[in-house]
């Protein structure tokens, strides 16, 4: 009878420890899932998403924690109409364009013994080394110094120092989209509040606009 009581508290005690063990594990693991620190979630946007979703599935499977679920983001949107594009109509349809072939360039300068300065001209047509008053085709060059040259003739010409200027300055015939409206146009005018010619070149026209600077090509 002592033997079978002693064999029933060494048990008892086995199972008490048993008990106790578990309940500290369990407490342990509440304990670390209450407190654990979160998996880091990624922000991105609905494109970004979409971008993840398509090229990472398993970091969407791991770190799908964007403002609920990442399933329930992207059911609930078209990933493929996400990002809006909207392309930029421009305001005007070149019609033709208008370069006057003949062109100077004030390319340097010398200066004499005499203190008198000789310029050289580069036209379209050929190269002059001219002082103040003779001629370069049709026009009389009227003022010289080191950085500009000024022609006088069927116009009046500013050459800065080696650029290129054109005799007559380059035109385009446009139509207008929003109006239908045909117009003649040079380097700075308006087409409207938003959009004005910055630039006419030999096959296009350059547009300041709000999305920047665009070409109109013929």
């Amino acid at each position: 009878m002592t033997q079978e009581l002693r064999d029933n508290s060494v048990l008892a005690r086995k199972n008490v420890m048993v008990f106790t063990v578990c309940v500290g594990v369990f407490v342990l693991w509440a304990l670390i899932t209450y407190f654990r620190i979160p998996e880091p979630a990624i922000i991105v946007s609905y494109p970004e998403m979409a971008s993840v979703m398509m090229d990472e599935p398993d970091l969407v499977a791991r770190y799908g924690k964007v403002v609920g679920s990442t399933k329930n983001i992207l059911s609930s949107r078209d990933i493929f109409s996400m990002v809006e594009e909207k392309s930029y109509e421009p305001p005007i349809l070149v019609d033709s364009i208008v370069h006057d072939q003949l062109y100077f360039i004030y390319q340097g300068n010398l200066v004499r013994a005499s203190g008198e300065m000789i310029v050289q001209i580069n036209s379209s047509e050929r190269t002059f080394f001219v002082t103040e008053g003779e001629m370069v085709l049709d026009w009389r060059i009227a003022s010289i110094d080191g950085t500009q040259v000024v022609l006088d003739g069927p116009s009046r010409l500013l050459l800065p120092l080696r650029e290129r200027v054109f005799a007559r300055e380059p035109y385009a015939m446009v139509t207008v989209c929003a109006t239908g409206e045909k117009r003649k146009v040079i380097v700075g005018t308006a087409i409207n509040r938003e959009d004005k010619i910055l630039d006419i070149e030999e096959d296009n026209i350059i547009l300041e606009t709000r999305q920047g600077r665009v070409s109109v090509y013929k």
